[in-house]
Parts: structure tokens; sequence; C-alpha cells
């Protein structure tokens, strides 16, 4: 499926996505360079339905690779926290201040890299990550001071001058960010013909 490339500004690099911020927000993913995957310390990312139907085709598979206590957690209770609802979806849980799916780097993600597609069973909230709404409804980047960014222990989200332009960066996010819309254009086309009829 092609997606529409809007222009950044004139005489600038085309994007797949326009990103509120893209001429100042900077960063840089330094997981396995220092950080060990701080963005899913306490992370209770929402999922939805389809997500779910495919993380529990690959359960008996992912609870092998998962910590001891992630794996007893989501063998008694389940792998989504009961109590978390964001953005109006499930969340998954979280054990010992950790992802369940996280054991020195995301499970899920390595399913699906095995696959050939690493967003395959990641909720789109962590393979956007750091791309998402602002309070506008516009994609942005998450950065320290901007739009009341709450993780501020997080220096990938600090947008220093010493990181790259987040658009540099960001490129595979920026374009499933592209296919969210276009996925969720076409679920709104569908739903306005089916009203028609």
């Amino acid at each position: 499926m092609s997606i529409p490339r809007p222009p950044l500004a004139a005489g600038k690099t085309v994007l797949p996505l326009v990103l509120a911020n893209a001429d100042s927000a900077r960063f840089e993913c330094t997981y396995g360079r220092g950080c060990e995957g701080n963005c899913c310390s306490n992370s209770t990312p929402p999922v939805d339905e389809d997500k779910l139907a495919l993380i529990r085709t690959i359960l008996p598979q992912v609870l092998t690779k998962m910590r001891p206590g992630a794996r007893e957690l989501v063998e008694r209770e389940g792998f989504i926290d009961q109590g978390e609802i964001h953005d109006g979806k499930p969340a998954i849980r979280v054990e010992a201040d950790w992802c369940v799916f996280f054991n020195k780097g995301c499970v899920l993600h390595a399913f699906g890299a095995n696959e050939g597609d690493t967003a395959k069973y990641k909720p789109v909230a962590c393979y956007l990550f750091p791309i998402d709404h602002d309070s506008q409804g516009r994609w942005y980047v998450r950065q320290h001071g901007v739009d009341d960014e709450q993780w501020t222990e997080l220096p990938c989200l600090a947008g220093t001058p010493d990181m790259p332009l987040a658009v540099t960066t960001l490129g595979f996010e920026m374009e499933m960010a592209a296919r969210q819309d276009a996925k969720l254009a076409a679920l709104e086309d569908r739903g306005s013909v089916e009203r028609e009829k």
C-alpha cells in the first residue's frame, strides 16, 4: 500500500507523516548503548483486540522466553492488567517494575523479528514510540517540556542539541504512524458506506 507523503515544508525533506514538532524534535534510541530498555519500565501499553488475539496465538512460546517472575504472573493472572485501561483499551501487565514481555529486550519484538515483522505482536504504542498524538490530536515526537510530557526520566526524550533530528532517526515509526492513519481512514470510509446503505 502506498502512503501519501505530505511535504514537511517547502524545500525540505518529504516525510511519510506530518509531525507537529518535526523541525525541532530530537531523538536517539540508545538501547544497548547505555539504555537497558527504560521505556519498558513500568510501562502498561494499551492493546487492541487484534493485537490481543495475535499475542494469544504465540503465548505458549513467549512464556518460555519471559523472566521467571513475569512468566509466573502471566500463567496465574494473564498478561492483561484488569485494573489498567488506556484510551479505552486494556493494558499489558507489569511485574517487578517491567512490562511482563520485557526480558533484556522485548520478547514480542524478537518473535516478530523472527517472522520478518518487528511490529507484528507489539502494541501500537510500543512500536510507534516516541511518536504519539499531542493534546490537540496531532502527531508529534514526545520531548521533555513539550505537551506536558511526564516521562522526564527518559534521556532519549530530552531533545538535547547533541541528538540527531528525530525525522532522521524515526523513519520506521513515522511510516507505521502513517499506516495507522490510513487504516483508520479506511475503517471510517467503510463505516460511512455501511451507514449510507
